[in-house]
């Protein structure tokens, strides 16, 4: 089995980051935790028999070559946490996606990123300031990492790309998946100079209880978080 249908294995088999995290960091590779005795994956810290079972059904039922041509439809690439390529503000966070999907060429200016983040049902107020900052910071060479949403999101997005600069947009669906639709063209934008990345396995629709999980990897893509407009229950606030 090579190194890529492993890693489209695991990402659909429904074991949560960590338990995955924890896998990877024990053998060493996406092969070697498929080719690995059941007795030895037993051994992992928080691996029981039920995730065993869980890794062994999705080696025999997962359509690798399905999933492959999705990928390469896409252009995306499949980078494990243990990768050398792995963002590495990310990996330094306590909850880090085990494999994350990513449509877009890396930049070494990724590690100077700060995120811009708040409400979809933003003032004009809000989305000027969002807008003009996320394009005071690119000038200044940051990335600016926001969900690709409605309101602040878009309004970073489109900051960074009106100021020439770098942006990244972390979607809580599936890479063949754009949420909202109407940013279709947005997404696109980004990508030709950025990033578009998620942790979901293809065909996941953006579900509710997916947003807060997002929002961890935005945080952990940045030194900072901004929060320009957001009521104090939010998903901005959970980023932050």
């Amino acid at each position: 089995m090579d190194a890529l249908a492993a890693r489209l294995i695991l990402s659909a088999s429904g074991l949560t980051a960590g338990r995955l995290c924890r896998l990877l960091h024990a053998c060493g590779s996406p092969e070697a935790v498929l080719e690995a005795t059941d007795e030895d994956l037993l051994a992992v810290t928080g691996i029981t028999a039920l995730e065993v079972r869980k890794l062994r059904q999705a080696a025999r039922t997962v359509n690798g070559p399905a999933l492959r041509a999705k990928l390469e439809e896409w252009s995306g690439r499949l980078l494990a946490c243990t990768d050398e390529a792995y963002p590495a503000l990310l990996r330094e966070t306590p909850d880090p996606p085990a494999l994350l999907f990513v449509q877009g060429e890396p930049h070494h200016r990724d590690e100077m990123a700060v995120a811009i983040v708040g409400t979809r049902k933003c003032t004009p107020y809000g989305a000027m300031v969002a807008r003009r900052l996320a394009g005071d910071l690119a000038r200044r060479g940051f990335t600016i990492v926001s969900g690709l949403a409605l309101g602040i999101d878009a309004a970073a997005h489109e900051g960074a790309l009106e100021a020439g600069g770098r942006t990244l947009a972390v979607m809580a669906s599936g890479l063949d998946v754009t949420y909202p639709s109407e940013h279709r063209a947005l997404r696109e934008r980004i990508v030709a100079s950025g990033q578009v990345l998620t942790e979901q396995p293809f065909g996941m629709p953006p579900l509710a209880a997916l947003f807060p999980v997002r929002n961890r990897l935005v945080a952990g893509l940045a030194l900072g978080t901004i929060v320009v407009e957001a009521p104090t229950q939010s998903g901005a606030m959970i980023t932050a």
